[in-house]
């Protein structure tokens, strides 16, 4: 038992996982998701939902047969022998986790700033998150367990008060506000769908974090599923509760804080503040779940990674900043846009690679072919909204990913050759 003592178990695992999932999207982008899907919101949580359940089952299948901190990477190792690819994909990877940081500081400035009466203005954001990173570094390089422990806690906060939520707001529902109305198209709920699949994406990071957690083989593909389903179910009973509540104009005029908004028929200013500090808490557990799993993948980067003894200082730190720079020059669609699709593209290579291992790895040949094409339309869906809505963001992805490959193909292919040749002689 010893050799545990400063691992995961089971619970932290789901902690982890819950923790990261119900974070700034749920809070920051909800109202959005309204906007796109009008009262069929609730259909576009459990398509949403769904689709990350059948998206899971290779991490699932991966995690019980490889134990690595590269998470996704390894997995897709098994098929992808290039090294200058396999690097560029962790360095993706990596810039996702960067990505959802900035996410997550985006999310705390708009509901701490206003809690304790201050704007929300570029030096405040600046202050804010230097303080919270700050702290949530040192926990980092504490210890595992006391990040575990930090989940597990705040979680268990979070949660208590969503229910809480959940168990008033349904007594005092409308059930006509959750009839489906004019305003909601087919388009609306799929464009809505694509964006909240944001708010599932957690379950992939206990991949990147197997090394620390206990018996990972057998606790990692328990602990997806069951945060997976948890996750569906709180989100789908607090869209109900807040569409329920608050009429379809007030969530539109409110869509920044709207669910904190829906508290206020039944509990008043309390339940106001009472959620907001549930969205507070909630954003920054996933920004510790995503700081922790980020500095453990930018240990397995071969281009950042150049043996140092202080490495994993250096490598929270990286993650921490350009997280930060990030959150000045992007907005919170935009960040959110991205994110998606880095991750997305990771999924795909990690079911392909399952397709192509199906014998070793193990898992239903049809399920795997359906997860497949399932994220590969999901990705033509977000590529087609971004250029549609945002095609800054979509210009920032194609960059980075033709940067990223071209610079670990010329180190790779041209500087390791040229050494190669320079030693011959």
């Amino acid at each position: 038992m010893k050799k545990y003592s400063n691992k995961l178990n089971f619970f932290e695992t789901v902690s982890l996982a819950v923790g990261t999932m119900i974070g700034a999207s749920i809070f920051s982008i909800f109202g959005t998701g309204v906007e796109l899907a009008g009262t069929g919101m609730y259909i576009s949580i459990l398509i949403a939902g769904l689709i990350t359940l059948l998206i899971s089952y290779s991490y699932i299948k991966f995690s019980s047969k490889i134990v690595s901190n590269e998470g996704p990477i390894a997995f897709i190792k098994k098929t992808i022998k290039k090294d200058y690819i396999i690097n560029s994909l962790k360095i993706l990877l990596w810039f996702s986790y960067i990505i959802s940081i900035a996410l997550f500081l985006k999310g705390l400035s708009g509901y701490l700033l206003p809690l304790f009466g201050f704007t929300i203005n570029l030096q405040n954001h600046i202050i804010l998150s230097f303080l919270i990173l700050f702290l949530l570094i040192f926990i980092a390089l504490h210890g595992d367990k006391d990040v575990g422990f930090f989940e597990l806690t705040f979680v268990l906060i979070k949660l208590t008060i969503l229910f809480s939520f959940i168990i008033v707001g349904l007594k005092t529902l409308n059930i006509n506000n959750l009839i489906l109305k004019n305003n909601t198209s087919l388009n609306g709920i799929i464009h809505a769908s694509t964006i909240f699949f944001l708010s599932y994406i957690g379950f992939g990071i206990l991949t990147n974090s197997s090394e620390n957690i206990v018996n990972p083989k057998k606790t990692i593909p328990k602990a997806i599923i069951t945060s997976v389903i948890l996750v569906m179910i709180i989100y789908f009973l607090i869209t109900i509760v807040t569409l329920g509540n608050l009429s379809l104009n007030k969530i539109l005029l409110y869509k920044e804080n709207a669910i904190a908004e829906a508290a206020k028929p039944f509990l008043g200013s309390f339940g106001f503040l009472l959620l907001s500090i549930a969205a507070i808490i909630s954003i920054t557990t996933s920004l510790n779940a995503t700081l922790f799993s980020g500095g453990n993948l930018a240990q397995k980067i071969e281009t950042l990674n150049k043996k140092s003894k202080h490495f994993r200082t250096k490598a929270l730190l990286a993650t921490s900043i350009l997280g930060f720079l990030f959150s000045i020059f992007f907005n919170i669609l935009s960040i959110a846009s991205m994110i998606n699709t880095f991750l997305i593209i990771i999924y795909i290579l990690v079911i392909y690679s399952h397709i192509k291992n199906i014998k070793t790895i193990g898992g239903n040949i049809f399920i795997v072919y359906a997860s497949f094409f399932s994220a590969l339309t999901l990705l033509l869906l977000l590529v087609y909204y971004q250029y549609k809505t945002n095609i800054n963001s979509l210009y920032t992805l194609i960059l980075l990913l033709f940067l990223t490959l071209l610079i670990e193909y010329y180190k790779y292919n041209v500087v390791k050759t040229n050494i190669v040749k320079t030693k011959k002689f």
